[in-house]
């Protein structure tokens, strides 16, 4: 059993916690309904050849990122869009 990255740990936990519905590297690490989420602890030259083209990635860069978004999120839950990712997955 391979470990978890930490990065996609904390961002696992913050979705798990939402109720945000994901499908795991698919291609990208969290492949939620109309965006995705790909998580780099460290710098990754691959990174502009796995988003290619699409407008609905949001890339977290290191822990401090991956905190900053999971509590940013967390903070704004049963609001605007994180309510309404919610209810989509109902």
């Amino acid at each position: 059993m391979s470990k978890e990255d930490p990065v996609e740990k904390i961002i696992r936990e913050m979705l798990d916690s939402l109720g945000i519905a994901y499908q795991r590297d698919n291609p990208l690490d969290f492949e939620c309904s109309g965006f995705a989420i790909e998580c780099k602890q460290f710098a990754s030259p691959r990174l502009a050849s796995q988003i290619g083209t699409r407008t609905d990635v949001i890339v977290i860069h290191g822990m401090a990122a991956a905190r900053a978004f999971a509590d940013l999120m967390l903070c704004a839950q049963g609001s605007g869009w994180v309510g309404a990712m919610k209810a989509a997955k109902r």
